[in-house]
């Protein structure tokens, strides 16, 4: 079962993704050749050490890959960016990980359509 999450970890969570946002874009790390990032949430631990950034991108699978692990090998350097932008007296380790919820949202609907479809061709006149 999921904990609901406080207020302050809920708001940290947003701050860190604007900044992340920010450092993306400072440091044009949104655009890779052929792929777009988008930054989806900042889901930040109950002891606020850990935080990890949900992330959609549009690209193909083997370039998806390649891009977190770009991203989590840099994890040092956006730690040090992401201190000077965000005010907290604990800097969380920063995880990168890829949001497939709109892609599993889609293939659900063209499923769900599909099976209608196929539901309505059966019905007899």
């Amino acid at each position: 079962m999921k904990k609901i999450k406080s207020q302050k970890q809920l708001q940290l969570g947003e701050n860190y993704k604007r900044a992340m946002s920010q450092i993306f874009i400072e440091d044009d790390l949104l655009h890779f050749k052929d792929c777009h990032i988008t930054i989806l949430e900042a889901d930040i631990s109950a002891d606020l050490k850990n935080i990890k950034f949900y992330l959609d991108i549009f690209a193909s699978e083997d370039l998806r890959s390649k891009v977190i692990n770009h991203l989590n090998n840099l994890q040092s350097y956006l730690r040090k960016k992401i201190t000077n932008k965000v005010k907290s007296r604990v800097v969380p380790d920063l995880r990168f990980v890829i949001d497939d919820s709109a892609t599993k949202a889609v293939r659900i609907d063209e499923l769900l359509k599909k099976e209608t479809i196929k539901n309505c061709d059966d019905q007899p006149e």
